[in-house]
Protein backbone atom coordinates (compact mmCIF):
# COMPACT_ATOMS: atom_id res chain seq x y z
CA UNK A 1 0.00 0.00 0.00
CA UNK A 2 2.95 2.09 -0.39
CA UNK A 3 1.32 3.82 -3.23
CA UNK A 4 -1.44 4.58 -1.72
CA UNK A 5 -0.17 6.21 1.19
CA UNK A 6 1.81 7.86 -1.28
CA UNK A 7 -1.34 9.41 -2.87
CA UNK A 8 -3.27 10.41 -0.03
CA UNK A 9 0.10 12.31 1.21
CA UNK A 10 0.29 14.48 -2.18
CA UNK A 11 -3.19 15.40 -1.40
CA UNK A 12 -2.18 16.46 1.99
CA UNK A 13 -4.59 13.58 3.81
CA UNK A 14 -3.19 11.02 6.36
CA UNK A 15 -3.59 7.49 5.21
CA UNK A 16 -6.18 6.52 7.39
CA UNK A 17 -7.13 3.15 6.93
CA UNK A 18 -10.63 4.41 5.75
CA UNK A 19 -8.95 6.91 3.01
CA UNK A 20 -6.78 3.57 1.63
CA UNK A 21 -9.75 1.56 1.77
CA UNK A 22 -11.31 4.48 -1.04
CA UNK A 23 -8.01 4.94 -2.54
CA UNK A 24 -7.22 1.44 -3.38
CA UNK A 25 -10.90 0.40 -5.19
CA UNK A 26 -10.51 3.82 -7.02
CA UNK A 27 -7.36 2.63 -7.93
CA UNK A 28 -8.16 -0.97 -9.13
CA UNK A 29 -11.66 -0.06 -10.49
CA UNK A 30 -12.18 0.30 -14.46
CA UNK A 31 -15.29 2.20 -14.48
CA UNK A 32 -15.99 6.63 -13.14
CA UNK A 33 -17.69 6.36 -10.45
CA UNK A 34 -19.65 9.43 -8.44
CA UNK A 35 -18.63 9.62 -4.62
CA UNK A 36 -22.43 8.06 -4.19
CA UNK A 37 -21.37 5.22 -6.44
CA UNK A 38 -18.37 4.77 -4.74
CA UNK A 39 -19.63 4.79 -1.26
CA UNK A 40 -22.47 2.30 -2.11
CA UNK A 41 -20.09 -0.29 -3.71
CA UNK A 42 -17.30 0.02 -0.63
CA UNK A 43 -20.75 -0.01 1.70
CA UNK A 44 -21.88 -3.49 -0.60
CA UNK A 45 -18.05 -4.90 0.15
CA UNK A 46 -18.46 -5.17 3.65
CA UNK A 47 -16.45 -1.82 4.15
CA UNK A 48 -17.48 0.89 7.22
CA UNK A 49 -16.48 4.15 5.17
CA UNK A 50 -18.45 6.99 5.86
CA UNK A 51 -20.33 9.03 2.85
CA UNK A 52 -18.81 12.40 4.06
CA UNK A 53 -15.37 10.89 4.25
CA UNK A 54 -15.46 9.52 0.87
CA UNK A 55 -16.47 13.29 -0.51
CA UNK A 56 -13.56 14.96 1.41
CA UNK A 57 -11.06 12.33 0.04
CA UNK A 58 -12.19 12.35 -3.55
CA UNK A 59 -12.25 16.19 -3.01
CA UNK A 60 -8.68 16.60 -1.77
CA UNK A 61 -7.39 13.83 -4.46
CA UNK A 62 -8.99 15.73 -7.46
CA UNK A 63 -7.78 19.38 -5.80
CA UNK A 64 -4.57 18.07 -5.70
CA UNK A 65 -4.22 16.55 -8.93
CA UNK A 66 -4.07 12.98 -7.97
CA UNK A 67 -7.73 12.10 -9.56
CA UNK A 68 -9.51 13.39 -12.52
CA UNK A 69 -13.14 14.28 -12.53
CA UNK A 70 -15.41 14.09 -14.78
CA UNK A 71 -18.89 15.50 -15.40
CA UNK A 72 -21.88 12.88 -15.44
CA UNK A 73 -25.78 13.67 -14.90
CA UNK A 74 -25.68 16.50 -12.44
CA UNK A 75 -22.93 15.06 -10.31
CA UNK A 76 -19.22 14.30 -10.61
CA UNK A 77 -17.32 11.00 -11.17
CA UNK A 78 -14.04 10.14 -10.40
CA UNK A 79 -10.91 8.51 -11.52
CA UNK A 80 -7.60 7.70 -11.19
CA UNK A 81 -5.86 8.18 -14.34
CA UNK A 82 -2.16 7.50 -16.03
CA UNK A 83 0.10 9.89 -14.36
CA UNK A 84 2.20 12.66 -17.79
CA UNK A 85 0.06 14.08 -20.14
CA UNK A 86 -2.70 12.76 -21.76
CA UNK A 87 -6.37 12.79 -22.80
CA UNK A 88 -9.20 11.47 -22.48
CA UNK A 89 -12.26 9.62 -24.57
CA UNK A 90 -15.05 9.91 -23.12
CA UNK A 91 -18.09 7.30 -24.56
CA UNK A 92 -21.84 9.64 -25.12
CA UNK A 93 -23.25 6.17 -24.50
CA UNK A 94 -21.96 4.17 -22.09
CA UNK A 95 -19.23 6.78 -20.24
CA UNK A 96 -16.31 4.73 -20.51
CA UNK A 97 -13.45 6.52 -20.60
CA UNK A 98 -10.16 5.96 -22.41
CA UNK A 99 -6.40 7.72 -21.32
CA UNK A 100 -4.59 8.69 -24.87
CA UNK A 101 -1.78 10.13 -25.23
CA UNK A 102 -1.09 11.49 -28.92
CA UNK A 103 2.06 13.73 -29.08
CA UNK A 104 -0.11 15.69 -32.18
CA UNK A 105 -2.73 17.24 -29.77
CA UNK A 106 0.00 18.09 -27.61
CA UNK A 107 1.98 20.01 -29.96
CA UNK A 108 -1.02 21.39 -31.27
CA UNK A 109 -1.58 22.84 -27.72
CA UNK A 110 1.58 24.16 -27.59
CA UNK A 111 1.51 25.86 -31.27
CA UNK A 112 -1.45 28.05 -30.54
CA UNK A 113 -0.85 29.31 -27.13
CA UNK A 114 2.76 30.03 -27.55
CA UNK A 115 2.50 32.67 -30.57
CA UNK A 116 -0.39 34.69 -28.58
CA UNK A 117 1.99 34.60 -25.51
CA UNK A 118 0.11 32.22 -23.22
CA UNK A 119 2.18 30.12 -21.18
CA UNK A 120 0.62 26.88 -20.77
CA UNK A 121 0.64 26.09 -17.02
CA UNK A 122 -1.11 22.45 -17.43
CA UNK A 123 -3.57 20.75 -20.26
CA UNK A 124 -6.62 18.82 -20.61
CA UNK A 125 -8.58 17.59 -23.40
CA UNK A 126 -11.29 15.73 -23.46
CA UNK A 127 -12.28 13.84 -26.85
CA UNK A 128 -16.09 13.04 -26.58
CA UNK A 129 -17.76 10.15 -29.18
CA UNK A 130 -19.38 6.81 -29.32
CA UNK A 131 -16.88 4.11 -28.47
CA UNK A 132 -16.90 0.85 -30.40
CA UNK A 133 -18.60 -1.59 -27.50
CA UNK A 134 -21.66 0.68 -28.53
Amino acid sequence: MGEVAGLLRRAGLRPTTQRRIIVTDLIDRTGTPTALELHALLRDAGHRVGLSTVYRTLGALAEAGVVHTFPRRNEVAFRRCADGPHQHLICLSCGRIEDLAPPQLDAAAGSLAYPAGFTVQGRRTDVYGVCAAC
